[in-house]
């Protein structure tokens, strides 16, 4: 079975998985796609679409905890031989301050940060789309490639096959 860039966005992922390993043989294995926190510098922040689109942000650790609480075995795939001669694109978010791609709410529902009008969003209002994505891809490839001068495991995200025991 295989779930691609799902878990992220379900509400209960340990149920998810549960669930997914149900319907598999003794042996069977669940692939999960997903992106990862272990590439990015202690204290970022995943600035991404807030809840609900993405409701979690996995480590290897975290994914196999969930395995481990489960009984199945987990694996990760080792990209190292593929990126080795690949530049790709990893938004980076911001460490050490809130998310500035949508307001911050409190558990009452009452907002603490609201969006501010930056460079981000001016240049968003001039430029056509595809040149300020064009320009945003470059920008965090040079960040990441200054952070990261050695081949990684990871793609995109993180590959985890999870098999039921």
């Amino acid at each position: 079975m295989i779930a691609t860039e799902v878990i992220e966005h379900v509400v209960d992922p340990v149920l998810f998985v549960k669930e997914c390993l149900s319907v598999l043989r003794v042996g069977g294995k669940l692939i999960l796609t997903t992106p990862i926190k272990d590439i990015h510098p202690k204290g970022t922040i995943w600035e991404t679409e807030p809840a609900p689109i993405h409701l979690w942000w996995f480590t290897e650790h975290g994914i196999s905890a969930i395995g481990e609480q489960l009984g199945a075995g987990t694996t990760f795939v080792n990209f190292t031989e593929y990126t080795k001669n690949k530049i790709w694109h990893v938004h980076l978010g911001t460490a050490g301050t809130a998310p500035t791609s949508g307001p911050v709410m409190n558990k009452e529902r009452h907002c603490i940060h609201a969006p501010q009008i930056g460079y981000k969003q001016r240049l968003m209002r001039i430029l056509p789309a595809w040149m300020y994505i064009k320009l945003v891809c470059i920008y965090h490839d040079l960040k990441f490639l200054q952070k990261n001068k050695q081949p990684s495991r990871y793609m995109y995200g993180m590959c985890s096959v999870i098999t039921k025991s």
